[in-house]
Formats: structure tokens, sequence, C-alpha cells
């Protein structure tokens, strides 16, 4: 009886460690990192906070698998009203689009 019982309570126990961990979010298997499409302008130390924070996996942490384009700024605000890109680090081109009435914001500036 007493063996029994042991293997009764093993079993619950094992069951319930497994439940507990697949509910865990540590251990979450089926979250995906959303793909964000970030452009720049050309490879000089303006995109290098980027691009740092690519390699640091900081994109990754936030739950965002980036794809770095190098785009000429003419090409960017386009790009960006029309949905092929969702960022970019460009801000000359961008602000001139901004204030000749294109529906954009800047959020940062990294000086």
């Amino acid at each position: 009886m007493i063996r029994m019982y042991s293997m009764i309570r093993r079993f619950v126990v094992g069951w319930l460690t497994i439940a507990a961990l697949s509910c865990s979010p540590a251990v979450s298997f089926g979250a995906q990192e959303e793909k964000v499409i970030i452009s720049y302008s050309s490879r000089d130390f303006s995109v290098l906070p980027a691009h740092v924070a690519m390699t640091k996996g900081f994109f990754k942490e936030e739950g965002l698998d980036p794809v770095m384009v190098q785009m000429r700024p003419p090409v960017a605000g386009p790009a960006l009203m029309n949905g092929e890109i969702h960022y970019t680090t460009t801000f000359g081109s961008m602000l001139n689009g901004i204030r000749q009435g294109m529906a954009a914001r800047l959020i940062s500036l990294t000086t």
C-alpha cells in the first residue's frame, strides 16, 4: 500500500511539474519575434547605435527581429509611408518630408 501511494505521488508531482513548466513564460517555445525592417542611409557612425543594439541582443529582448537595410535618404520616406520599411534612421530628409506634410514622427536623435 505504501509503495502504491509513493508511485501515485510521484506521478502526480511529475504531472504538476510538467504543467507548471509548460505555463512558465521562460519556457514558452511558441513565442516568435516580430520582424521589423530598419533603413539607414550609409555605413557611418550615425547607424552605430542600431548595430550595437542588434549585436548585443537588445532588439531580441524586446521581441523584435531587426533587418537592417541600406537605403538612400530620398527613398526612405516614401518607403516608410508605403509600409515597405517599419523604421528609418534617416533624419534630414525625413524632417524635410514632415515639414512638407508627411505623416511621420521623429522619435530620437543620436548625436
